[in-house]
């Protein structure tokens, strides 16, 4: 394992998103298509509001058949319970639009230019359209037999109204348009899902009353029944407009797509923003509340931490990760077999221990040292040392564990006063990233005896190494799962940590494949499970860290770590 180092990219919000759901109206497949220059229309404004998508179930209408013998005096709504009988219609403001109970039974929808839209009733006996209490609209006959209904079942408390710009709509008490123009539009009152807006006179209502409201004068506030729980502090800011957006950030933007406030839930696994009856409004992923009333909600478990952090004297343990690791030094060829890389008074793995010991929380402590096998020079090559037997390997972990000791030891002239938790060889060397261990792995008869033995003996040189030194050192193995289970790791007196990676297939969503764990891997010594990605560069952008992590909590071990792609860093 490498020390990849990277750097804390932060995505702010960019403007709108490109696929949003906009809260007014949707002239779709069943109107005429003289209808076409009316596609959509805001809604009306009003002091609260709301959004959400919903599934609603409508029929398909017919083209009209006009009748206009229509003689009674207009109106513009109907509430619940309302009706509205043959030869009565509602209009918009203006009259520029009028929804017709016609005498021939049918219901027309029309502009100046025609029909629009129509129930397909004509030359039946509906006597009258109701806007019933339970949200949908109804044509029944003086036997009260239905003939005609606009599915609206799953919503209370609608509204019909007609705007000036075309919209024939079953509105919420909070003025979302459920259902328009004969079809649902797959918004509700409750929620917001990615790519959704909350535009300014609207709200999202809870069953109970408790709304988010996107105020008139610019700002976000949540309502109970005594007043005002949580708002953004955005009034007179310009603010139109909540968005969720498909980074997982909830912005507040103005006129001109300048963002006024966030929830800075970016690169979060959101999938809606919400209004509960306990007055909370809510950021919520797959795995539960992310945010709640202007505070993040941190729902990792506790046992998975971050390996090779590029800031690791401030940054992880700020941000709440309960265990950091790091790699000391990489292996080298000749001498100790580890130390490249490695820097007194200032390497990595010193301030990782200074990052614990600065922020006087009780965080493990992983640290990583690459160490190559038994190596040589040969014409500025490294290749094999002409003795690779099991005594050679374990004269190699004791140089690298005397060498890693002293390193270590050497900290406390600098004020570190802390030991790492583990002390972990990583046989990761030189010159083929095995430190030629892995012969036999792939042999159908297995690796040899002695093959085994060149692990057993290594780690005992690295044990006996550390202890020579410094006796407080527990020492410890990485290893992946196929290695831990061929050559009998389980086996081993000291504590193993195994190397998984997620796995990704191109064109979806990442990861999509976690780690599995190989028969066998689950001795008791297995410690921790160090997880790198194995997708392209950015990939993941932090957006899927806590499925991550619990699939690591998940096989029972204490002391897990994710390593993040280059030039990222994740809060948990």
């Amino acid at each position: 394992m490498t020390n990849r180092h990277e750097e804390h990219v932060v995505r702010t919000p960019r403007g709108r998103l490109s696929r949003t759901i906009t809260l007014g109206v949707l002239l779709l497949g069943a109107l005429v298509p003289v209808a076409a220059a009316a596609a959509a229309s805001p809604l009306p404004t009003s002091t609260t509001t709301t959004a959400k998508p919903t599934t609603t179930s409508t029929t398909s209408p017919a083209p009209a058949v006009v009748t206009p013998q229509l003689t009674s005096i207009r109106t513009t709504r109907l509430t619940p319970g309302a009706s509205l009988s043959r030869g009565n219609q509602l209009t918009s403001p203006a009259g520029n639009y009028w929804l017709a109970m016609q005498t021939d039974g049918n219901l027309v929808f029309y502009n100046s230019h025609g029909p629009l839209w129509s129930s397909g009733t004509s030359n039946t006996a509906a006597s009258h359209l109701v806007m019933q209490a339970d949200g949908t609209l109804e044509l029944y006959t003086n036997t009260n037999a239905a003939l005609w209904s606009s599915g609206t079942v799953n919503f209370t408390s609608l509204s019909l109204t007609i705007t000036n710009q075309g919209a024939f709509s079953l509105l919420t008490p909070g003025n979302i348009a459920v259902w328009t123009n004969g079809h649902g539009t797959g918004l509700s009152e409750t929620q917001l899902t990615v790519g959704e807006t909350l535009s300014a006179g609207q709200a999202l209502v809870a069953t109970n009353g408790d709304q988010l409201s996107m105020q008139a004068d610019g700002n976000l506030v949540v309502y109970g029944p005594h007043g005002a729980l949580w708002q953004a502090g955005t009034a007179h800011s310009g603010s139109s407009y909540l968005v969720v957006q498909t980074d997982g950030n909830v912005v507040l933007y103005a006129p001109g797509n300048r963002p006024t406030w966030s929830a800075q839930t970016n690169n979060l696994p959101v999938s809606v923003a919400e209004i509960t009856t306990a007055g909370q409004f809510v950021i919520t992923g797959p795995e539960g509340p992310l945010w709640q009333n202007g505070s993040q909600i941190i729902q990792m478990p506790s046992t998975v931490g971050v390996y090779a952090y590029p800031d690791p004297q401030s940054t992880p343990i700020a941000q709440g990760w309960p265990i950091l690791g790091d790699t000391g030094a990489l292996g080298t060829c000749g001498g100790a077999n580890t130390g490249l890389y490695y820097a007194p008074h200032n390497g990595a793995d010193e301030r990782v221990g200074f990052a614990i010991q600065n922020s006087t929380k009780n965080v493990p402590w992983l640290s990583f040292w690459t160490v190559s096998g038994p190596t040589t020079m040969v014409k500025g090559q490294c290749v094999p040392a002409a003795d690779t037997s099991p005594k050679a390997f374990y004269k190699v972990g004791v140089a690298a564990g005397r060498f890693v000791a002293r390193a270590i030891d050497a900290y406390a002239a600098d004020g570190l006063h802390l030991k790492p938790t583990d002390v972990i060889l990583d046989p990761e060397g030189l010159p083929d990233n095995h430190s030629f261990l892995d012969q036999g792995i792939n042999d159908p008869a297995g690796p040899t005896g002695g093959q085994i033995y060149r692990w057993t003996q290594m780690l005992a040189g690295w044990t006996d190494g550390l202890h020579s030194v410094d006796q407080s050192l527990k020492p410890a193995v990485y290893a992946d799962q196929a290695e831990y289970v061929t050559y009998h790791l389980s086996a081993l007196p000291i504590d193993a940590f195994l190397a998984v990676a997620f796995g990704y297939a191109p064109g979806q969503a990442y990861p999509v494949v976690n780690p599995a764990r190989l028969p066998g891997a689950n001795g008791a010594n297995i410690k921790g499970v160090i997880a790198f990605f194995a997708g392209v560069p950015d990939a993941v952008a932090c957006r899927d860290v806590r499925f991550e992590a619990k699939a690591l909590a998940s096989w029972g071990a204490p002391l897990n770590t994710l390593q993040f792609d280059p030039g990222t860093t994740c809060q948990p």
